[in-house]
């Protein structure tokens, strides 16, 4: 179906290209109470492209409203992917229009705007966004972005709705989205469908020519660029019905009797506020915000100054008001203000406005304007300014002029009219060819209109800190045509140089400058700078804090009937127990078993800490025997009785861990009195075991003490209590005790809570109740075997260990790796965990991916190879490492509860069911689940890796990490690449920096390079110190941890942690920079770091001829001057063909002397805390920030007393750990009797 007949009878949008025709849209809702031209409108909006023309407050948005009712079923989800978006030119427009959709129709809307982050996401963000999105309601700016950077396309809108179109002039967001968009598409031989275009506005021109020639060429043009015929009625007497329109009357006005004295006194107030707040401004910002600010507000000035001149102090009123719109102080990309300046430049532009205001009320300027404005509407007011804007090109003129633009409403209807019947023209050649760059593979583009505002992005997301912010900067020569883009030091490509026509020069500098970032990969194919890490170094899933694992199982434990049951050799393991205080001499148990362990169990001890004595263990291979099946049988009935005697406390257990066994049952009857002693009882009426020890001189007619102070007979007790009649009166009691309990004997803080074995209390039985579990059975043999549980326990996650070795490769068999250690979390308390060798993998991690990251990426800046390097050994990467290993079964989580533990020859359950199960894919055996943290599984993974390190050396450790499925190389040198030539002597005094160093540099770029400030923008120099200061920095952390971790192999976890923590920190490092003087070879263009170093050298000088470790050295110095020690490092590293002990030479002369154990001092935030800990007191911080100094006051509340201290610094840091360091020191002197030791 052809386009719509406009209201002269004409067609409409030219071939509506692929937009098929709808049917008549169902009736609008009649609470509505649509009127005719609206009806008539929607009428013309669904046949085609239309452009409505009507007076404000005639409901151009209803027609839109009804016009997306019309559309609904086709952006409806789940039966469309389409989607309507309703544009607006204001961000307070969106909301606006955004609840007006929300009102009137069942779609899905959503908004966008600025304020929501849109410009950082990329095109999984926001295709999560139109997941469920119907109507989006938006700026037209984040659409045209998004149609550049290929997030989604022209034809993924089924209608497109234009508020206040009369923008979609020039270069304008409107009119671009058509130029690079719609025509282009349009003028194709593509068959891709079009979006129906709808354009509301109630001025179709927007230039002060009142020509009338020029009204005709205005909306023929506005009408050929959006592709649509506009509709409108004949006369506004037609709508004068429906809405008032204002009487007009011009009013004369003429500010000539305002006095040059009073002008003088409004410009002194101006000099006066400006002067004021730039003041405020050298108080409260530094850097380059406090020279933005600056700039912005002289700016405003000089334009605040010209209104007040040229158009009078009611206008010079409006402007300031105009610019103290929170909306205004933002505009896209790179001119977006830093947040610190906006604020100053909002409460600057108040103030003025409240100062105008009242120069316009006190001296009477002003009072015929007896109304404000509405949106649109010519009021008096409104009227009166155009006379104003008038005055000064004569009475003549402004008459005409303003009696024009009173007409210009009727003007441009029967102009509209006019045109009507005139088919809309092709806009050919919207995109020349040299004017924009297109991405084949995403379809985005960059052209001369966004590529300057890319490239202030592209510098916005490069590495920045307080001292500079990344811009780029123009040399222009206008006269021969030629313009150079110079870029900040660590963006991969520096300069860019064009020629070509004066008046784009910019633009066109900039595009090319765009297509060369994209070429090296530093834009991505969506022509945006890498906002994250690329998605081949990212993980593939994202693992859940919490998951469930099997938990391993070693083979050469499970049962197998038919092997343990027969005759045949058995592989024999002698276990000796030595330091158990029980024992009258050392017991020898014998493990028997069908398989041979191994060369790492010939012979092998561990600790057992939780005894009382910490008995040791002794195995040694011993040789084979043969055994009968009788043989077997017993030995099984005899520990299967035994351990679950020990282990359980009911009858029906034991008797469940016997039943399989060929039981043997006895009559009932008289025993000998020699098979009752040393023999193990059930007493059937209470199920309770007990331990005979022999016979007592009482019978059942003795008499009993009872609680109450009573005396009953035995005979008489137990028909009471139990109803059980003794018929053997005479016979002798038996002297029984409770049997002892087992426990973790690996437990490394056991603690004795209840009474051992022989302190026990004795009971009196009765022989005729007790049934005979075993005997003989003696109490030095149940005291020994309590401890097999554990003892069998280490031997399973042995047993495991020498697995886990045997599947991570052969390279390490010979070496005695401490898997086990590794593999041991802190929670099961054992005498060793994998904290310290979680310490070292940690730190070997970071070093090996970090050089990895540098060598492969080297066009990356460091930004984005810290965010890289984090998600390669996230906790979450490790984690789905070990888990595609299948190595968190061998992980040793939760302490051993010997109730757990499966009892050998026992692997099945009171209905015959096995409790261990085979896992086919890794060929293991598996006891249970176990709910482990993910966080525990990659701490895992990282003591791995300090295990292979400490013992087989860094191959070693770098080839588990390969066979764990880490995409990472190892080089043994990292090539420098150089661009240009220059000398490093013209710059900085490399003699005396090698000699302060103690390294003669063979490439002495390195070192320039290494004291090179991103704020220093002076042609010449190498690239900023940045990517040497990421490689440094993991160079130092891991040389720092593997000095501590072999300097004092005996240190706990945690004290080396602290010692890490005290020296490897940038506080440590500038300090160390500040004693050596680095500070005086740094090449900066920072007046607020030449501030900010001069002011602590000035008031701190003395303090930095001590130590360089500890919270307090170099505590709120400039963290420059600690990147610089990094960088070095790195420099050092990359010049000495990567060999760390030349580092450690060199950096341990800056950071002598070293922290240790006995010199290092907690830091007083984590000791402050600790100590409230313990004594459930609450912590409070109160921050202040006043004149550039930072204050906190600490408080505690111990009970009834507050514990408080106000400290005061040039950071809120500084200040916290001063504040916390004060109260900690009255709350220890206040707590001398607890934990004042500990703290």
């Amino acid at each position: 179906m052809g386009g719509p007949l406009t209201a002269a009878g004409g067609r409409g949008d030219r071939g509506a290209k692929a937009v098929e025709p709808l049917r008549p849209p169902p009736p609008p809702d009649p609470k509505t109470m649509a009127r005719w031209y609206q009806l008539e409108a929607l009428e013309r909006a669904v046949r085609g492209n239309t452009l409505a023309f009507l007076e404000t407050g005639s409901g151009k948005t209803l027609i839109a409203v009804m016009l997306l009712r019309a559309y609904a079923h086709r952006v409806r989800r789940p039966d469309s992917r389409r989607f309507a978006v309703f544009l607006v030119p204001t961000v307070v427009l969106v909301g606006q229009q955004a609840r007006v959709v929300e009102q009137h129709t069942d779609l899905v809307v959503k908004q966008f705007c600025g304020e929501m982050g849109v410009d950082f996401w990329d095109a999984a963000t926001w295709r999560s966004q139109l997941e469920d999105g119907e109507v989006l309601v938006m700026t037209p700016q984040i659409l045209l972005d998004n149609l550049r950077h290929s997030f989604f396309r022209l034809q993924d809108i089924a209608l497109l709705i234009f508020d206040e179109c009369h923008h979609a002039r020039g270069n304008t967001p409107y009119a671009c989205i058509f130029k690079e968009f719609y025509h282009p598409q349009l003028n194709s031989s593509a068959s891709d469908p079009l979006p129906r275009i709808f354009g509301m506005s109630a001025s179709l021109i927007y230039s002060k020519d009142l020509n009338q020639h020029n009204y005709s060429k205005q909306i023929s043009e506005i009408e050929n660029l959006m592709n649509s015929k506009v509709y409108t009625v004949d006369s506004e007497s037609a709508l004068s019905e429906y809405i008032p329109f204002a009487s007009t009357k011009i009013v004369h006005f003429d500010d000539s009797n305002i006095s040059s004295e009073l002008h003088a006194n409004i410009l002194s107030c101006l000099n006066r506020l400006t002067k004021k707040h730039i003041e405020a401004l050298d108080r409260k910002l530094h850097g380059s915000s406090l020279e933005n600010a600056k700039q912005r507000i002289s700016k405003l000035h000089r334009t605040f100054v010209y209104c007040l001149y040229n158009l009078g102090v009611w206008l010079a009123a409006k402007a300031a008001e105009v610019q103290s719109y929170e909306e205004n102080s933002l505009s896209f990309w790179g001119e977006t203000l830093d947040k610190n300046v906006e604020g100053f430049i909002r409460n600057y532009s108040e103030e003025v406005h409240r100062e105008l205001s009242c120069f316009s009320k006190n001296g009477h300027i002003g009072e015929k304007f007896p109304a404000d404005s509405q949106d649109g509407i010519l009021t008096p007011k409104v009227h009166c300014l155009i006379r104003t804007l008038l005055q000064y090109r004569g009475d003549v003129e402004a008459h005409t002029n303003a009696k024009k633009f009173l007409a210009s409403g009727q003007i441009m209807r029967e102009e509209s009219l006019r045109l009507g019947s005139i088919s809309c023209q092709p806009l050919e050649n919207t995109l020349c060819e040299d004017t924009y760059y297109r991405v084949e593979s995403t379809r985005a583009i960059v052209t001369l209109n966004s590529s300057v505002p890319l490239i202030h992005f592209f510098c916005s997301k490069l590495p920045s800190d307080e001292y500079f912010k990344p811009l780029p900067r123009f040399d222009i020569d206008k006269a021969s045509g030629t313009c150079t883009l110079h870029l900040p030091k660590s963006s991969p490509v520096q300069t860019v140089n064009v020629e070509g026509e004066g008046s784009i020069l910019k633009e066109t500098v900039c595009l090319k400058a765009c297509q060369e970032l994209h070429v090296i990969g530093a834009l991505t194919d969506s022509l945006l700078p890498e906002l994250d890490v690329p998605c081949d170094e990212e993980p593939d899933i994202v693992v859940e804090n919490k998951i469930e694992q099997p938990s391993y199982f070693p083979e050469e434990f499970v049962d197998n009937w038919r092997s343990f049951s027969r005759l045949g050799i058995y592989y024999c393991y002698k276990i000796s127990l030595e330091g158990c205080p029980k024992t009258a001499s050392p017991t020898d148990i014998l493990l028997a078993l069908k398989c041979d362990l191994g060369s790492d169990f010939t012979s092998s001890s561990f600790k057992l800490p939780g005894g009382q004595d910490n008995a040791s263990v002794t195995m040694k291979y011993v040789g084979i025997i043969h055994l009968n099946q009788e043989q077997v049988i017993i030995a099984r009935r005899f520990q299967t009785t035994i351990l679950s005697f020990l282990i359980g406390d009911d009858h029906l257990e034991v008797s469940n861990g016997i039943k399989y066994f060929h039981e043997m049952q006895t009559k009932d009857g008289p025993f000998c009195r020699c098979i009752l002693k040393n023999s193990i009882v059930c007493t059937p009426h209470n199920n309770i075991f007990y331990v005979i020890s022999g016979f007592l001189d009482l019978d059942a007619n003795s008499r009993l003490p009872q609680h109450d102070g009573t005396v009953v007979t035995y005979k008489d007790y137990f028909k009471t209590r139990h109803g059980l009649t003794l018929t053997f009166e005479n016979q002798p009691l038996l002297a029984g005790s409770k049997h002892v309990k087992v426990r973790n004997f690996l437990h490394n803080c056991y603690s004795k809570k209840e009474k051992e074995p022989g302190d026990r209390y004795s009971v009196e039985l009765p022989p005729e109740l007790c049934r005979i579990i075993m005997s003989p059975v003696s109490a030095n043999n149940l005291h020994i075997f309590s401890y097999v549980p554990s003892i069998m326990f280490r031997i399973q996650c042995m047993l495991l260990s020498v697995k886990l070795k045997v599947q991570l490769g052969p390279t390490v068999q010979q070496f005695d790796v401490p898997i086990l250690e590794a593999l041991t979390t802190k929670k099961c308390q054992e005498e060793f965990s994998q904290e310290s060798l979680e310490t070292l993998g940690d730190s070997f991690l970071k070093y090996v991916t970090t050089r990895h990251l540098f060598s492969e990426y080297r066009l990356q800046h460091e930004g984005i190879l810290t965010k890289m390097k984090k998600n390669l050994i996230s906790n979450a990467a490790l984690c789905q490492l070990a888990c595609s290993s299948n190595l968190v079964g061998y992980i040793h989580a939760e302490e051993f509860n010997p109730r757990d533990w499966i009892i050998p020859c026992l692997d099945y359950d009171e209905r015959g069911n096995k409790k261990i199960s085979f896992l086919a894919p890794n060929g293991m055996y598996s006891q249970r689940k176990m709910s482990i943290k993910s966080k525990r599984i990659a701490d895992s993974v990282e003591a791995l890796i300090g295990a292979y390190l400490s013992t087989a050396g860094e191959k070693a450790a770098f080839l588990l990490m390969k066979s764990l499925g880490m995409n990472i190389e190892f080089h043994t040198e990292i090539p420098v690449e150089r661009k240009i030539s220059m000398k490093a002597e013209e710059f900085i005094n490399v003699r005396s920096l090698e000699g302060m160093l103690g390294y003669k540099f063979n490439d002495s770029l390195l070192l320039l390079e290494a004291l090179t400030h991103g704020s220093y923008q002076t042609s010449g120099p190498t690239s900023c110190y940045q990517r040497l200061e990421f490689l440094g920095d993991a160079i130092l952390d891991h040389l720092f941890t593997e000095y501590y971790y072999s300097k004092y192999p005996d240190c706990t976890p945690e004290l080396l942690t602290d010692l890490r923590s005290a020296s490897v920190n940038n506080n440590c490092y500038a300090h160390a920079a500040v004693k050596s003087g680095l500070n005086k070879h740094i090449l900066h263009s920072s007046s607020e770091l030449h501030r900010k170093m001069s002011y602590y050298l000035e008031k701190f000088g003395q303090s930095f001829t001590g130590p360089s470790y500890g919270w307090e050295a170099g505590i709120g110095l400039p963290k420059v001057l600690g990147d610089v020690i990094e960088s070095i490092a790195g420099a050092i590293y990359l010049d000495s063909k990567c060999d760390k002990e030349v580092v450690w030479r060199s950096m341990k002369r800056l950071l002598e002397p070293l922290a240790t154990p006995e010199t290092i001092e907690p830091d007083p935030v984590k000791g402050l805390q600790e100590f409230c800990d313990r004594r459930s007191f609450k912590i409070t911080y109160e921050k202040n920030h006043v004149d550039g100094v930072s204050s906190v006051i600490a408080r505690v509340k111990a009970g009834e007393i507050t514990y408080s201290a106000t400290k005061s610094g040039p950071c809120k840091l500084v200040a916290k750990k001063l504040a916390s360091k004060a109260v900690l020191k009255d709350l220890i002197a206040g707590h001398k009797d607890t934990e004042a030791a500990a703290v």
